[in-house]
């Protein structure tokens, strides 16, 4: 199921938006809120797969409202949908995955859309142990990296810390189909919550710093910055 939070102060835009993610897919749940402070309570108790947020609202504008859901811990599955297709180059700042123009808001976010579940749309698991050795399943998606030490592997989310026994060998693949990159000989990270690449520096999207092996520097800046275009 695909959890999609819709944030507008347009009533009629907002059911709209809505009326779309039902049209395109029945196992697509959405959540509607009228204003950003509503939103940023809400994400702290339910994480959503993506957020369409209006940009021109009273209170908290769009723009706020991002900056403060990066500071949670979205950013890369944000889509503007606005009117104002002159923020356009402001929106970029927040690095959103895509900017629906409401003119043209069925192609658009058709396009996002689609692109969206291309990008992300890993359904895959890995089973791990949390910290009371109870088996879990996590979602590809909701890995942010992985580390090996010794003969055990810990999967970082965006909220704990998983473990199990393996060689970071066995994940290549997912670097292969390019959802992460091999920092290191000890790390893969998930290249959606790279928020930049500074000289050997992986910097996360909450701003924890990751070392880059010397000779994968030149390669990891080069696929980053392919991930980034294709966006």
């Amino acid at each position: 199921m695909l959890k999609i939070a819709i944030c507008d102060d347009d009533l009629n835009d907002l059911k709209m938006t809505d009326e779309f993610f039902k049209s395109y897919d029945n196992n697509i749940e959405t959540s509607l809120f009228t204003n950003g402070n509503d939103l940023l309570e809400m994400v702290k108790q339910q994480e959503y797969d993506i957020i369409c947020l209006d940009i021109d609202m009273p209170v908290v504008s769009g723009f706020d409202t991002a900056g403060k859901l990066y500071d949670i811990k979205y950013g890369d599955n944000l889509i503007f949908v606005s009117n104002m297709e002159s923020a356009v180059f402001q929106a970029l700042e927040f690095r959103p995955f895509r900017f629906v123009r409401k003119g043209h808001l069925d192609t658009d976010l058709k396009s996002a859309l689609d692109a969206w579940i291309k990008t992300y749309g890993n359904n895959e698991r890995i089973q791990a142990l949390d910290e009371d050795d109870c088996e879990v399943a996590l979602k590809i998606s909701d890995i942010v990296y992985i580390e090996i030490k010794g003969h055990y592997l810990n999967i970082v989310t965006r909220g704990n810390t998983f473990h199990k026994r393996g060689k970071i060998s066995d994940y290549e693949y997912l670097v292969e189909q390019g959802y992460f990159l091999k920092i290191h000989g000890s790390y893969m990270c998930n290249i959606k919550y790279i928020k930049n690449i500074i000289k050997d520096r992986c910097i996360m999207y909450n701003d924890e710093e990751l070392k880059i092996g010397q000779k994968r520097v030149a390669g990891c800046k080069k696929n980053f910055m392919k991930y980034i275009s294709r966006r």
